[in-house]
């Protein structure tokens, strides 16, 4: 028999353990009262402009002042579940006792329900970051994110934090190995805002038994995956759908013949607009695209199925939690690539993924100060969002100047596709691969 391990030597993994998950509590607790003293104290736009889509969401909560509800009288552009919920909060809004503001409560409610899944992507990006590459990876990304300008401003003026969190949730369930949960949430995120659907390409992979057999692809958990997504979508599109069929198909024929806008397809159509959305809310029959596409989205989208088809079918090692997160960086820069529509929010989808691929992992430096090359590539990004952001209220007599930003923005997709290539590349070679945390600045 060996020599029992000595009691000190046993505690201290659990005692790193402890002391990481100290470091995360701290970590949400100071965020959270960032978020806390922004919603209170802050609007977004500054002195440039007073906006967020907060006031949007609740135009279009108002109409139930009139008896107007969301897909049982006008359609929206996004699935039911956050219009509704965005009614739920305004008309408890109007029970609070009157404001000097009248936008103040229902932009408190707002703020406040979306807070837990802004902290969630938080939660969820360390864990999936400490099981892919270990735990100080795990803490490094934490730390990282909660420093971003773009996760607070996001959240601060439009709901893409709930869409984001159920995207990366669906991706650590998978990770996880949990096919009915996954599935369920593919199929929550789905009726909240259509992309959170993408993790399904690797779900779908990842829980196909090894081998080339047909039959791999109806494994059981395959089956609770397809089945929890397709059940959910069912329940909660059934309402609607019995109600108002007409209405709830056109925010599906909305994402498909809607215009393109902010990217090298609105460029190529000579556009230089931001996203519009049809006025024509109460009519089944709305004019979906403001202006005509020099080359067709199905052509487009057709291109972009194929080459990610082609990545989808090499033998990656699907069981191992590197190759699932490669892909899904992956998966999601072809799809933001090939998408005719960009708006700033989206930036919070590709976050994650540059701070999570290893290739953005190692320092760069400038003059003395060595710092990662994923922090370089999110500044650059939310540069480019701040100058879009300014762009539609200062500079619109300029065209140059949209168009710069979108070729660069479109090139840092590009970058972030070949860097979840250059991923699965390094994991699957035949040289052991082992990622460590970014050097911190010296």
């Amino acid at each position: 028999m060996g020599a029992p391990v000595p009691l000190a030597s046993a505690a201290q993994p659990a005692r790193r353990s402890a002391r990481r998950t100290r470091e995360l509590a701290w970590l949400l607790i100071l965020v959270a009262t960032v978020r806390l003293g922004t919603l209170l104290l802050l609007r977004p736009g500054g002195f440039v402009y007073d906006f967020s889509d907060y006031g949007w969401y609740r135009q279009m909560a108002q109409f139930t002042n009139e008896g107007f509800y969301p897909f049982v009288d006008f359609w929206m552009e996004y699935p039911p579940i956050f219009p509704w919920l965005n009614v739920a909060l305004y008309r408890l809004s109007l029970l609070m006792p009157p404001a000097f503001d009248a936008r103040l409560w229902h932009h408190w409610l707002l703020g406040l329900t979306l807070l837990p899944f802004d902290l969630g992507v938080l939660v969820l990006l360390h864990h999936i970051a400490s099981a892919t590459w270990g735990p100080d990876v795990g803490t490094w990304c934490a730390a990282t994110w909660s420093t971003l300008f773009v996760p607070l401003y996001t959240w601060a003026g439009w709901f893409d934090s709930m869409a984001v969190f159920l995207y990366l949730l669906a991706v650590w369930l998978i990770v996880r190995e949990r096919p009915l949960a996954a599935g369920v949430t593919l199929g929550v995120g789905f009726m909240v805002k259509i992309s959170p659907i993408l993790p399904l390409v690797v779900a779908v992979q990842r829980f196909r038994p090894s081998g080339r057999s047909l039959a791999g692809w109806l494994s059981p958990a395959n089956r609770q995956v397809i089945g929890g997504l397709a059940v959910t979508v069912a329940l909660l599109s059934a309402p609607w759908v019995l109600t108002r069929p007409d209405l709830f198909l056109v925010t599906f024929k909305n994402i498909v013949e809607r215009s393109s806008w902010e990217t090298v397809w609105a460029l190529i159509d000579g556009y230089y607009g931001y996203g519009v959305v049809s006025a024509e809310r109460f009519v089944t029959t709305p004019t979906l695209a403001v202006h005509p596409r020099r080359i067709p989205s199905l052509a487009v989208l057709a291109a972009g199925v194929l080459v990610g088809f082609w990545f989808w079918t090499r033998p990656w090692s699907w069981k191992r939690a590197s190759v699932q997160v490669a892909f899904h960086a992956l998966t999601l820069a072809i799809f933001l690539l090939v998408s005719p529509g960009w708006s700033p929010q989206f930036l919070l989808w590709v976050l994650p993924w540059v701070l999570l691929l290893t290739p953005f992992h190692r320092p760069v430096g400038l003059g003395s100060v060595h710092v990662p090359l994923a922090v370089w590539i999110a500044l650059t990004f939310t540069a480019l969002n701040v100058l879009e952001l300014l762009y539609f209220h200062l500079w619109t007599t300029t065209p140059a100047i949209l168009s710069a930003i979108i070729i660069t923005r479109t090139g840092l997709l590009a970058w972030i596709a070949w860097a979840a290539y250059a991923t699965l590349r390094a994991t699957d070679s035949a040289e052991p691969f082992t990622a460590r945390p970014p050097e911190p600045i010296p």
